[in-house]
């Protein structure tokens, strides 16, 4: 499923972005650049959690899924907020960075799902959400 998700992203760029000389406003970049920072920890946090099992590392990875989601969703209004500015280069790559912050965030939202037996099988998660951290 990620793989997949990669495969077209990457189509996606060739055809919208590259092709056409296109290139993603400065904040945009920068916004793309830290999803995919953050994207790249919390794969190495994943990683550890399925390696090892570790509880509280589940629920950080959840935190971080979290975070994640919000952070797309702030990265998505500065978006539309540059396209009232009307700035060329967010207007040319509009689509492209809409959807790649999108998939993004499915991406993440993927890894990090290798915490929910984790937490599950130590009664960790509430019905719809993690549960208060216990000091």
């Amino acid at each position: 499923q990620i793989g997949d998700t990669v495969e077209r992203v990457l189509l996606d760029i060739e055809d919208k972005k590259i092709r056409q000389g296109r290139s993603f406003s400065e904040a945009g970049m920068a916004e793309i650049t830290e999803l995919h920072e953050r994207l790249l920890d919390n794969l190495r946090l994943a990683m550890s959690v399925f390696l090892n099992g570790d509880v509280r590392d589940a629920q950080k990875l959840l935190e971080e899924k979290a975070r994640f989601r919000d952070r797309e969703r702030e990265y998505a209004y500065a978006h539309l907020e540059r396209l009232t500015e009307k700035s060329m280069s967010s207007m040319e790559t509009s689509s492209l960075h809409i959807d790649l912050i999108n998939d993004l965030k499915r991406i993440n939202s993927s890894i990090c799902s290798i915490a929910y037996p984790i937490l599950e099988s130590v009664g960790a998660l509430a019905p719809s959400r993690l549960r208060k951290a216990t000091p």
